[in-house]
């Protein structure tokens, strides 16, 4: 009788291990069958990377425009709209600039078509003759994109993406030199 109890454990202990075996190999072989497959998030950091440099280069084109146009006039509101129309010239001369406020426009067949309205639509510049500033705008830009998953063979719902950007910046003039803070 103490040898039938034995060999009943062992069989019990030989199925569990059979069973969880069998578990463990169904789910493998049911997820490499799976037909869905995830999206990236990676295109929106690049886009994200994408506007840092941007605008880095835009403080410095503002910066050399400042001071170009400061050769030329005093600051006052004439000084302020040739300014402006400087900036203008520049950043539609960069295509690295250009190519950004572009890429992933909402309406970008339009804005590439009338580029300098475009560009000229997007940078204002108001001077403040109390506080002896200006005041630069780039008006909000919204960009859309949709992600998709890398194997295009898989079952995937691609996800749409809207990336709203914009800037304000405070130009100063302090002891001969222009100081440019954010907004």
């Amino acid at each position: 009788m103490k040898n039938k109890g034995q060999f009943f454990e062992i069989y019990l202990v030989v199925f569990m291990g059979f069973l969880c075996a069998f578990i463990i190999y169904t789910y493998f072989v049911q997820q490499s069958e799976a037909r869905s497959s995830l999206v990236s998030p990676n295109t929106i950091l690049e886009l994200r990377d994408d506007l840092e440099l941007f605008e880095i280069r835009e403080k410095e084109i503002i910066l050399e425009t400042l001071k170009e146009t400061k050769n030329t006039f005093e600051i006052s509101d004439t000084f302020t709209q040739q300014f402006t129309n400087e900036l203008i010239k520049k950043i539609k001369s960069e295509e690295q600039m250009k190519e950004f406020l572009f890429k992933d426009y909402i309406y970008e067949n339009e804005a590439r078509a009338n580029e300098e309205d475009f560009i000229k639509s997007i940078y204002s510049a108001e001077y403040n003759e109390k506080e002896k500033t200006i005041i630069l705008n780039r008006a909000k830009l919204e960009k859309r994109k949709y992600l998709n998953a890398k194997k295009e063979n898989k079952i995937n719902f691609p996800v749409e993406v809207s990336f709203t950007t914009s800037k304000t910046y405070l130009i100063s003039f302090k002891e001969n030199k222009f100081i440019i803070g954010e907004k």
